[in-house]
């Protein structure tokens, strides 16, 4: 949470020329709506590429396992125009 809190401050987007400048009750009334710890098994992962998370204003990923630990593991977004972009994740990192 305290990575989120500093990703919103570093972002601006609550700012007035930011984003969720006409989120309704403003950046102060945003909260967690959820918290999720995933464990996949060897050949298990989300198999749905237009998989998004409904009502989520934003959506945080960590990658809680050392990278050495396993193969595979992308995270990855699908964005306007088809594009697939992959984030590389470290231990801890978003």
């Amino acid at each position: 949470v305290r990575f989120a809190e500093q990703a919103l401050r570093d972002s601006k987007w609550c700012e007035e020329d930011g984003p969720l400048r006409g989120f309704e009750g403003g950046c102060k009334s945003l909260t967690v709506r959820v918290a999720e710890v995933w464990t996949y098994e060897v050949g298990g992962g989300l198999v749905d590429n237009w998989h998004y998370d409904t009502d989520s204003i934003v959506t945080i990923v960590c990658l809680l396992s050392e990278r050495a630990e396993f193969e595979g593991g992308d995270f990855q977004t699908y964005e306007e125009g088809d594009v697939n972009i992959s984030h590389p994740m470290e231990k801890g990192g978003g």
